[in-house]
């Protein structure tokens, strides 16, 4: 499917308006009571409610964070959470199916109690049986510290340009077939044209996806291989897979939707120039005359005399001299920003949103499992850096 959500030209271009450091910290605030047990049922305690906001207000105060959250942002936070709790019961009672948490992170959704418990048993069954391996065979993920195993990654065996070997037919053969047909060595990418730094894109390799087709009875059934996991030693793996993507569709869809508001999404909160209120009054003390004496110092180094050994030319005071704070540090520790206006909360416009069952390409998967293990030498895991999957090319 095609996605209004491009690569940009070099990973310092803004795409999207810039999100002040205030809202993010709404966002967050948000998303840890979103994070509560039952809040949509909770959200309408008036008790819970003032309990909730003290320890926002709390919490607030003792971080150490730029910005502290405000009584009118708080307002503006459980105002939009009253909204979310209506919203949520309007898609229980037309879906009768766990609702997708906006967790406040763009394109991202998170959901409780989305695998009952007997199609989890069988994905750890299936996964039992990819980790029964000799040690020298497992596949600790680079700098996890042996704590990240991966069973199924993309990177493990890849497309390589000039040696991976693709079949002649366009269609895609049934998993049975899937090692039968002739073949002929693939054809080195020729010099990329795109106008982005190549730094996005591989010219050498490439995750290989899987094809999954989506009925119109939102079933969910693969088309071909899992990069990396075997259709005949691994069969029992596919229709796991298929009912857990089954699981994820309402998530994928309101991903798909959301993208397409990036564009056009305003900011709760609006960026200015007058970002800083007027200097304390110790200000002064800590000006220079000029932030050109360093330079003076270089340009009396650099002058030369009349190459016999004279003396250098006698340099006049320039006219004009900038000032200079002598401490930025403390110049921008000393100045309290300015408060940033805060809206009422408006509900969001319902927007038309994407339904994975009217496309008629099908779904491409990259399948990822991996398993973290602790031991008493290595008890504690502190989680992976937040990236972007995939390069250019990949366009996941």
């Amino acid at each position: 499917m095609t996605l209004d959500y491009p690569w940009t030209s070099n990973g310092d271009t803004e795409v999207f308006p810039i999100t002040l450091l205030a809202e993010l910290t709404m966002r967050a605030a948000s998303n840890a009571i979103r994070e509560k047990p039952n809040w949509w049922i909770k959200i309408k305690d008036p008790l819970i409610v003032t309990n909730w906001r003290q320890e926002l207000l709390l919490e607030s105060r003792t971080r150490e964070v730029r910005f502290h959250l405000s009584e009118e942002q708080i307002d503006y936070v459980f105002n939009e959470l009253d909204w979310f709790a209506r919203k949520r019961q309007e898609q229980v009672d037309d879906a009768g199916v766990e609702v997708p948490i906006d967790v406040g992170v763009e394109g991202t959704r998170r959901a409780d109690g989305l695998i009952p418990e007997a199609l989890k048993k069988r994905l750890l069954e299936g996964v039992e049986k990819l980790m029964d391996k000799p040690d020298h065979l497992k596949d600790w993920h680079p700098g996890s510290n042996n704590q990240v195993l991966d069973l199924v990654h993309p990177s493990l065996f890849p497309f390589v340009t000039g040696r991976t070997r693709v079949t002649e037919q366009e269609a895609i053969p049934p998993l049975e077939f899937i090692a039968a047909g002739k073949t002929q060595d693939a054809t080195p990418t020729s010099e990329s044209t795109l106008h982005f730094s190549q730094r996005f894109y591989s010219d050498d390799h490439q995750w290989l996806p899987t094809d999954f087709d989506v009925t119109s009875e939102r079933k969910v059934k693969a088309k071909s291989y899992i990069n990396n996991l075997h259709p005949v030693e691994h069969k029992e793996m596919y229709p796991v897979l298929e009912e857990i993507l089954e699981r994820f569709l309402p998530m994928f869809e309101e991903v798909l939707s959301e993208i397409q508001e990036f564009w056009h999404k305003p900011r709760v909160l609006k960026a200015t120039n007058d970002r800083y209120g007027p200097d304390p009054e110790f200000a002064e003390d800590h000006w220079s005359d000029s932030d050109d004496d360093d330079e003076d110092e270089d340009e009396d180094e650099n002058e030369e005399g009349d190459g016999d050994g004279g003396a250098k030319p006698v340099k006049t005071p320039k006219e004009s001299k900038k000032p200079k704070y002598i401490d930025s540090d403390e110049y921008y520790r000393t100045r309290l920003p300015l408060p940033i206006p805060i809206p009422d909360f408006t509900p969001r416009e319902d927007l038309p949103r994407y339904n994975l069952k009217t496309f008629t390409t099908p779904l491409q998967v990259i399948v990822k499992l991996a398993n973290i293990e602790l031991t008493p030498e290595n008890p504690s895991y502190y989680g992976g850096t937040w990236h972007v999957e995939g390069m250019a090319n990949e366009n996941i």
